[in-house]
């Protein structure tokens, strides 16, 4: 079939063809589509393999970047630390409070951590767990003494993980701050509701 068929064939089927000539623009709109060239020329013929091809690259080279790399993006943010004290037990002895699930219910801040550094005079806590009264990656207890510590029942060995807690920024002592155990966890998560 050649080209004069084809169009002969195409105006007969054309649905426009019998309406009135009142509205002058749907005919000639009509006509005007038929007429448009939807040919490609042959100069970007040879392009679009080639654009096609650099955008698979570019889309392989990102996913690669994306699944491979994503280890080595992560979040740019420095672990927060927050700072408590240990008492200053002095030279005079202190009294305690005997241990009990409703005091512990009362105190602000209680966290579950590893130690993961112990100085002279401090110790640095990575923290699992919080209870309550903070977000902190990282706790770190300024005045730590470890004669006054082991006295007071705190004996702190790097490595080890502890249920602390604490008010005012002081570290309560007196068996409210010991090393963990599943027992003292069961204590926290009663008082605590964790």
């Amino acid at each position: 079939m050649n080209d004069e068929k084809l169009r002969r064939r195409m105006q007969a089927a054309d649905p426009a063809r019998h309406m009135p000539q009142t509205d002058s623009w749907i005919p000639d709109l009509v006509e005007a589509t038929m007429r448009t060239s939807t040919e490609v020329p042959l100069a970007n013929r040879r392009r679009v393999p080639a654009l096609a091809g650099a955008a698979a690259i570019a889309v392989i080279g990102v996913g690669t970047y994306v699944v491979v790399g994503q280890d080595d993006v992560g979040p740019t943010t420095e672990p927060t630390t927050m700072v408590l004290s240990m008492p200053d037990t002095g030279t005079s002895m202190t009294s305690c409070v005997p241990f009990a699930v409703e005091y512990l219910e009362d105190i602000p801040v209680a966290f579950s951590g590893t130690a993961t550094d112990v100085a002279d005079d401090t110790v640095t806590f990575d923290v699992d767990h919080w209870y309550r009264g903070g977000e902190a990656d990282a706790v770190t207890l300024e005045r730590y003494d470890v004669s006054s510590a082991s006295i007071q029942g705190l004996d702190i060995s790097e490595g080890d993980r502890y249920l602390i807690t604490a008010t005012g920024g002081t570290v309560n002592l007196c068996g409210f701050s010991a090393p963990w155990s599943s027992e003292m966890a069961t204590a926290f998560d009663e008082a605590f509701g964790s």
